[in-house]
C-alpha cells in the first residue's frame, strides 16, 4: 500500500514536471554536414537556412528589439569567420538578397587567438554593401558550444544600436547610416535565424549551430527588461515575430540541418558556469581515472545531492555516449536497453562515510544496486546507469544504480569529469603562424561515440578506427591528412609526433622530414603541459623538482637565450642619437665578512669580504626565471657566454681584477614583466627581457690592499683605508659604475681596532668616471699600548724620580739607576719603532719615549753636576782611581804616589792632628769622648777619633763589609766642602719638584691633544 503511494506520487511529480517543462522547437543548422566537405558558394550548392515568410510590420520609423539565443559549434565561412547571422526585411525572388531591411552578426577580428575580438555588424539595405554599422564586443574567444542569449536594439531616428548578452549590455553606439537611412518600406516578408542570403562578400552564409527562440518586437524594450531576457529570468513574446508562432522551413540542397525539441529553462537556460566530460575509455585503477581528467583540466566528477546526481544522468543519457564507450553494457534479451558505467569522485572514508576526497562533501543519495555495498577495502564508487534509446538526442533513464568496487583495480567504469569552464578547451602549440590548419579546438563525443576535437574554423582532429590512428583533417584542404600513431587511450593530449607528408603545409614545405612534434593541451595561460598532457604550475617547471608524472618539466632546462650576434667583449650600451652613447650602468656592492690583517710596518691591510655587481643586458632573453635569485644562477658555461664588467681594484699590488671564474655565482634577478611564448613554439615557456631583469654577479675575495697609515697621532690615531675601484681601461667608454650599498657582516671590535664607520661612494664626485672608493675608518684600541708602553714608562719614570730621594752618599746607585731606566727606555722606544712603519715624522708615542729618555738622561747629570759641587775641596788636590791604584791630584797638577803604609800613616797623622787640634780648642769635653769610637783600620794602629770628623780612607770607601762601606761614604758625604750651597739647592729643588712639574705638565698637554683627537674624530663622524 505504501509502496503504491509512493509509486503513485513519483508519478504525479514526473507528470507535472513535464507539464510545467517548456519545450521548444530548436534547428540545429549543418549537424550532418560531413567533415571532409567544403563549404560551397551560391554557384555551387545552396545551404541550409531556416526561415519564415510572412507580413510583418517593418519598424522603420521608429526603433525596434530582436531576441534570439542560439549554440555555435564553429565558427562557419572560409574567408569570413562567423558564429550567429540573421535577416529581416523583403528577400528578393530568387533568394540571392535582400531587397531591404537589416542584417545583424557576430564575427571575430582574429581567427587565431585564444581570446578573439569578437565584433557585432549590423548592415542595412538599400544597398547593404554601402550602408552598414559596427560595434566592438570583447568577448571570450570560445564563444562556441555554449549558449548564448542575444538581443540587440535598433533606433531609426537617434541612431542608436545596442547590443546585450547573456545579462549584460556589451556595446552601445550611436551610427549616422542608421539615422540617415532612407528607402526602408514599412512591412517586411522574410525573416531567418543563422544563415543570410547576399549578393556580395560572403554571399549565402549559414552557421554551424542550434539555433531557437527569434523574438522580433515594435518598439525598444527597456535594458532592465532586456537584460532579463537575456538572462533566462523573463521569456517575452515578440509582437512583430513569435518564434512559436511561425512555420519555420529548412531551405537547402542537402539539407544536413536537423530538427530539435529542448526545454528552454532547463537546458538552454542551465548554468553554464562549467562544463562535463565524458571519456569512453575503461580505466583500470581510480587514480588512472584522476589523471585522465586532469589532463582535460579537470576533476573527476564529484556527486553528493540528487540534482547533482541528476545532472550527471541527465549528461550521460546523450545518444552519443553509448555508441562507442569501452564502458556500455547491453541488457541481455533486449536491443535497445544498456547499462552505462562511470567512475566518480567518491570513496569510502575511514568512518563509514562515502565522500568526495576532491570537495570532502558526503554522498546524501544513494541509490546502491541490491546486495551493496561491501564496503571493507571495496571503496570506490561506480555509477551505473540504466537507460533506454531512443530517436532523440537523449536516452531515456529508466533505472539509476551505483555499485562499489576496488580503488585500484576498478576497470568497471569510464570517468567523468568536470571541467571549470563552459566547455572543454585545447590549444595547439607548434604550427607556424602560415599554417591552415585551427590551433583553437573544443573536446565533444562525435555521432559515432569516439572523442572529437572540433577546431573554431575549419579543423578537426579524431581517431581513424579503420586505419588505428589520429587524423587531423582541414576543409579548405580536401583529401589531405595529417597524422600521429599515438594510442587512442592517450587522447593524443600531449606531444605528438605529427607526419605531414600527406598534407600541404608551409610549416613543413622546407622541411626534409615532414614531421613536427605537436603539442595538443588543455592547459591555459600560467600553466605547463607535461608531455603526457598533464598541466603543472609554470612556476615549477625547471625547478630541480619533478613535477611531471613523466619529469618532462625538468627537460629542455635552458634559462640564457644568446643571439648570435652577441658580442660578450662588448658592454650594453646603448646610443642615442642625441645623447650619443649611454654607458651601461653596473650597481656596485659590498659586503665585509672580516677584516683579517693590519699589517703596519708593509702600509697594508688584509680584507675578507663580497662584491656585488649589478647590471642589464638588453641584448639577452631569459625563459622561465624564478621569483626566488638562487632558482635562477648561471652554469659555468652559460656564464662563459655573458658580457662580464672587468673592474680593477687599484690599490693592490698587481691590480687584481674581478673574474667570473667557477667560484663566482652569478644569477638574475626576476624583476620585470614577462610575456609567453606564442602558440608556434611547442613549450609553454614565460619569456623575460634582459633590459628589465638584473644580472648579478657576486664574488667572495680576500686580498691584500695598501693603506696609507698615518701614524702622526699614534696612538691616538684614527685611521682611514680604502677598497679603490675603477673600471678597466677597455670599458671605461661604455661602462659606468655606481656604488650602491655596503654591508658591514663582521665583527667590528677587531684586536687592533675598532670599526667605526664604513662607506662607499664616488672617488670624485664630479667625475663618476674616476671609479668608486670604499672607506673603512678604523679608531685604534689604545689599552695595549697603554698597558705595553706608557704604563712600563710611567712607572720607570717613577723609580728614575725615586732616586732624588736617595741619599748622597748613594750617589752611584742614582746614577746606576737612571741610567739603566735610560738604557730600558731606549730599548722599549727601538722596539716600538721597529714595529711600526719608518716615516720621515714624528709620532706622538716617539715624543713620549724621547721625554722618557730625556728624564733620567738630565737626572744623570743632574746629580753628577750636583755631586760634584758637593765633594769638591778647598785645597784642589783629590784623589783618582788610577790603574787600580789610588793618586791625589794636587792643586799644582803633580801627581803623587803613595804605597798602603804610607797612605795609611798619613791619614793616621792628620787624623790626629786634626782630631787633637779640635780637643785642645774645647771641641771635647775630655779625652774619653776620644775614646767612645776606637777604631781599628786595617791592621794599623788603633785610633780613637770621632767618627763623624773623620775623614774615610779609600779602603774604607770600597771596603767589603757593606756595613763599613756606608759608614765611610756616609762620613765622606758628610765631612764634604759644598762650593755652592745655593746652587746645590736650587739642584736638590730641580730634582725634586722641577721634574715632576715638568713631567706632569708635559702629560697634561700630550694627553689632553692625544686624547682630544682620539675622541674628537668620533664627534666628526658623527656630525658628518
Amino acid at each position: 500500500m505504501i509502496f503504491s503511494l509512493n509509486l503513485m506520487l513519483l508519478t504525479l511529480m514526473t507528470l507535472m514536471e513535464t507539464i510545467n517543462a517548456r519545450k521548444i522547437k530548436a534547428f540545429f543548422l549543418n549537424k550532418n554536414r560531413p567533415l571532409r566537405e567544403k563549404e560551397c558558394g551560391p554557384e555551387e550548392c545552396k545551404l541550409d537556412c531556416v526561415f519564415t515568410r510572412g507580413e510583418f510590420a517593418f519598424p522603420n520609423k521608429g526603433s525596434t528589439t530582436v531576441c534570439y539565443r542560439y549554440n555555435a559549434r564553429t565558427y562557419a565561412g572560409f574567408n569570413y569567420p562567423y558564429s550567429m547571422v540573421m535577416q529581416f526585411g523583403n528577400i528578393k525572388p530568387d533568394f540571392s538578397d535582400l531587397e531591404d531591411g537589416f542584417m545583424f552578426g557576430n564575427w571575430p577580428d582574429n581567427a587565431e587567438s585564444k581570446e578573439w575580438k569578437q565584433s557585432a555588424w549590423l548592415a542595412m539595405s538599400p544597398p547593404i554593401t554601402n550602408k552598414w554599422a559596427a560595434s566592438p564586443l570583447y568577448v571570450d574567444g570560445f564563444d562556441v558550444h555554449v549558449w548564448k542569449h542575444e538581443c540587440f536594439t535598433i533606433d531609426f531616428k537617434s541612431g542608436s544600436h545596442k547590443v546585450f548578452r547573456n545579462g549584460e549590455k556589451v556595446t552601445e553606439n550611436t551610427y549616422d547610416t542608421i539615422k540617415n537611412m532612407e528607402g526602408l518600406t514599412d512591412t517586411a516578408d522574410f525573416a531567418c535565424l543563422g544563415c543570410a542570403f547576399r549578393s556580395t562578400g560572403s554571399k549565402i552564409m549559414s552557421v554551424v549551430a542550434r539555433v531557437t527562440d527569434l523574438q522580433i518586437f515594435s518598439k525598444e524594450l527597456p535594458e532592465k527588461e532586456i537584460l532579463e531576457i537575456t538572462s533566462c529570468k523573463k521569456f517575452l513574446k515578440g509582437d512583430i515575430l513569435d518564434w512559436d508562432k511561425e512555420k519555420w522551413v529548412i531551405k537547402g540542397d542537402k539539407l544536413y540541418t536537423v530538427v530539435e525539441e529542448w526545454d528552454l529553462e532547463k537546458e538552454i537556460c542551465a548554468d553554464q558556469t562549467d562544463s562535463l566530460l565524458y571519456l569512453p575509455y575503461m580505466m583500470n585503477k581510480r587514480p588512472v581515472g584522476e589523471q585522465e581528467c586532469k589532463k582535460f583540466s579537470s576533476l573527476l566528477y564529484p556527486y553528493s545531492t540528487k540534482e547533482e546526481y541528476d545532472r550527471l544522468a541527465y549528461f550521460l543519457s546523450n545518444s552519443n555516449h553509448y555508441k562507442n564507450s569501452e564502458c556500455v553494457r547491453d541488457v541481455k534479451d533486449t536491443d535497445d536497453k544498456y547499462t552505462l558505467q562511470s567512475l566518480v569522485d567518491v570513496e569510502l572514508m575511514a568512518d563509514g562515510s562515502y565522500k568526495s576526497p576532491n570537495t570532502g562533501k558526503t554522498m546524501l543519495y544513494a541509490p546502491w544496486q541490491s546486495g551493496r555495498p561491501w564496503a571493507g577495502n571495496v571503496n570506490c564508487v561506480i555509477v551505473h546507469l540504466k537507460l533506454k534509446k531512443t530517436k532523440t538526442r537523449l536516452a531515456e533513464t529508466y533505472k539509476e544504480e551505483i555499485v562499489d568496487e576496488k580503488c585500484l583495480d576498478v576497470d568497471k567504469g569510464c570517468p567523468t569529469c568536470i571541467n571549470p569552464l563552459p566547455s572543454t578547451r585545447l590549444y595547439v602549440r607548434g604550427l607556424c603562424k602560415e599554417s591552415s590548419l585551427d590551433r583553437n579546438y573544443i573536446f565533444r563525443i562525435s555521432e559515432n561515440g569516439n572523442p572529437i576535437y572540433v577546431g573554431l574554423h575549419l579543423s578537426f582532429i579524431y581517431y581513424d578506427t579503420k586505419r588505428k590512428l589520429w587524423a587531423w583533417i582541414d576543409k579548405s584542404k580536401q583529401n589531405s591528412t595529417v597524422t600521429t600513431l599515438a594510442k587512442e587511450k592517450s587522447m593524443m593530449i600531449g606531444i605528438n609526433e605529427m607526419d605531414f607528408s600527406d598534407y600541404d603545409d608551409k610549416c613543413v614545405e622546407l622541411l626534409k622530414e615532414k614531421v613536427l612534434r605537436i603539442k595538443l593541451t588543455t592547459c591555459d595561460e600560467g600553466f605547463f603541459t607535461c608531455d603526457d598532457g598533464q598541466c603543472i604550475d609554470i612556476e615549477t617547471r625547471c625547478d630541480q623538482t619533478p613535477n611531471c608524472k613523466d619529469q618532462s618539466d625538468e627537460n629542455n632546462c635552458n634559462m640564457l637565450i644568446v643571439k648570435d650576434n652577441y658580442k660578450k667583449k662588448i658592454s650594453p650600451f646603448k646610443f642615442d642619437q642625441i645623447i650619443g652613447v649611454i654607458p651601461a650602468n653596473v650597481n656596485v656592492s659590498l659586503e665585509i665578512f672580516s677584516l683579517l690583517k693590519f699589517i703596519e710596518v708593509d702600509l697594508q691591510y688584509v680584507l675578507k669580504y663580497k662584491i656585488r655587481m649589478e647590471w642589464y643586458d638588453y641584448r639577452l632573453t631569459y625563459w622561465n626565471l624564478k621569483k626566488r635569485r638562487s632558482a635562477n644562477a648561471f652554469s659555468q658555461d652559460d656564464t662563459s657566454k655573458l658580457w662580464m664588467p672587468s673592474l680593477v681594484f687599484q690599490n693592490t699590488e698587481n691590480n687584481e681584477v674581478t673574474i667570473a671564474d667557477s667560484e663566482a655565482e652569478v644569477t638574475v634577478t626576476r624583476e620585470g614583466d614577462f610575456s609567453r611564448s606564442d602558440d608556434t613554439v611547442v613549450e609553454e615557456i614565460n619569456i623575460f627581457s634582459g633590459e628589465d631583469n638584473r644580472i648579478t654577479f657576486e664574488r667572495v675575495y680576500t686580498k691584500t690592499f695598501r693603506c696609507e697609515y698615518q701614524l702622526q697621532l699614534y696612538p691616538f690615531d684614527t685611521q682611514r683605508c680604502y677598497v679603490e675601484i675603477v673600471v678597466k681601461n677597455l670599458d671605461k667608454f661604455g661602462v659606468e659604475i655606481t656604488p650602491n650599498t655596503i654591508k658591514m657582516l663582521g665583527e667590528t671590535v677587531l684586536t687592533q681596532y675598532i670599526v667605526k664607520s664604513w662607506t662607499l661612494g664616488y672617488k670624485n664626485e664630479t667625475d663618476p668616471s674616476e671609479g668608486i672608493i670604499m672607506t673603512v675608518v678604523l679608531k685604534r684600541r689604545i689599552l695595549n699600548e697603554l698597558l705595553t708602553t706608557y704604563l712600563p714608562s710611567l712607572l720607570i719614570l717613577t723609580i728614575v724620580y725615586a732616586t732624588n730621594f736617595f741619599k748622597d752618599f748613594f750617589f752611584e746607585a742614582v746614577v746606576t739607576v737612571n741610567l739603566t731606566s735610560q738604557l730600558v727606555l731606549t730599548t722599549l722606544f727601538i722596539s716600538v719603532s721597529g714595529a711600526l712603519p719608518k716615516t720621515a715624522y714624528v709620532k706622538m708615542i716617539d715624543v713620549w719615549l724621547i721625554f722618557a729618555q730625556l728624564i733620567p738622561f738630565f737626572e744623570v747629570l743632574l746629580h753628577t753636576f750636583l755631586d760634584a759641587m758637593r765633594t769638591g775641596g778647598d785645597d784642589g788636590e783629590r784623589e783618582v782611581n788610577h790603574h787600580g791604584k789610588i793618586i791625589t791630584v794636587g792643586g799644582d797638577g803633580s801627581e803623587k804616589d803613595l804605597d798602603d803604609s804610607a797612605m795609611y800613616g798619613k791619614l793616621n797623622q792628620d787624623l790626629e792632628n786634626k782630631y787633637l787640634g779640635k780637643i785642645s780648642g774645647g771641641h771635647f769635653g775630655s779625652t774619653l769622648s776620644l775614646m767612645k769610637n776606637k777604631q781599628k783600620i786595617g791592621d794599623q794602629t788603633m785610633v780613637d777619633v770621632e767618627q763623624k770628623t773623620m775623614k774615610p780612607s779609600h779602603n774604607q770607601l770600597i771596603a767589603r763589609d757593606e756595613e763599613k762601606e756606608v759608614d765611610a761614604r756616609k762620613q765622606f758625604y758628610e765631612n764634604a766642602a759644598v762650593r755652592n750651597e745655593r746652587i746645590v739647592k736650587m739642584g736638590v729643588w730641580i730634582s725634586l719638584k722641577g721634574i715632576p712639574i715638568l713631567i706632569g705638565t708635559f702629560s697634561a698637554f700630550y694627553w689632553g691633544y692625544g686624547l682630544s683627537n682620539y675622541f674628537g674624530s668620533d664627534v666628526q663622524m658623527k656630525a658628518g
